[in-house]
């Protein structure tokens, strides 16, 4: 699955309930998230390093009550990769932005809609995080950056393969809605490491906005 499938995914459906009837609607959807990224000290702390910051842009159409309506989106990943050696296996962290963007009081963003479950198939499998299965093992509460923001992230066991390793690992998703965008955290660590403080850490150093590469 490529970034702007995933992304894409579910934007036809938007807004299918939406609305009185005789309310006028808007002739296009144009919005774009700003980046997001993760403080140096945390970096250095977590010992991640910085890949890719990425534009992903998603130019559709979404059908309300029957009515096709542009719909173009600039949305933004950055990813994180944690490597200590050549025989332990990674650990990566995502940060998607994705505007926040409402039809007729109602989430036209399918990424706004979408549970923990279908957010981690769909945001894991995008970089290659994890295998077929998934197992819901807990949950943990974040507080996102300096913005005040405490999603309940959920955790998965899973198989993992990233750069040609397999190994049982944890995989930590979850959404908050801060600054106008939706931002989807992602992590995947090796289970054997047991990093379940690495998941605040790095959600504490996330900064949104930040200026796009």
């Amino acid at each position: 699955m490529n970034r702007r499938t995933f992304i894409a995914a579910g934007v036809g459906v938007a807004g299918l309930t939406a609305g009185c009837l005789d309310t006028v609607l808007p002739d296009e959807i144009d919005e774009r998230a700003q980046p997001a990224g993760v403080t140096d000290a945390v970096l250095t702390d977590t010992g991640f390093g910085h890949q890719d910051t990425e534009m992903v842009v998603v130019d559709d159409t979404v059908s309300v009550r029957g009515s096709e309506i542009a719909y173009r989106v600039e949305n933004w990943i950055a990813t994180f990769l944690r490597r200590p050696d050549s025989t332990t296996p990674p650990a990566q962290f995502a940060i998607l932005s994705t505007p926040d963007v409402s039809v007729l009081s109602q989430q036209a963003n399918p990424i706004g809609r979408m549970d923990e479950r279908t957010l981690v198939e769909e945001l894991a499998d995008e970089i290659g995080l994890v295998g077929d299965d998934l197992e819901e093992v807990g949950e943990t509460t974040v507080t996102v950056g300096e913005n005040e923001a405490r999603p309940t992230l959920t955790i998965y066991a899973t198989t993992a393969e990233l750069e040609g390793q397999s190994y049982d690992a944890r995989v930590v998703v979850g959404k908050a809605s801060i600054g106008g965008d939706w931002l989807v955290l992602g992590t995947s660590y090796p289970a054997a490491t047991d990093d379940a403080a690495l998941v605040e850490s790095l959600a504490g150093g996330v900064v949104h906005p930040v200026d796009p590469p």
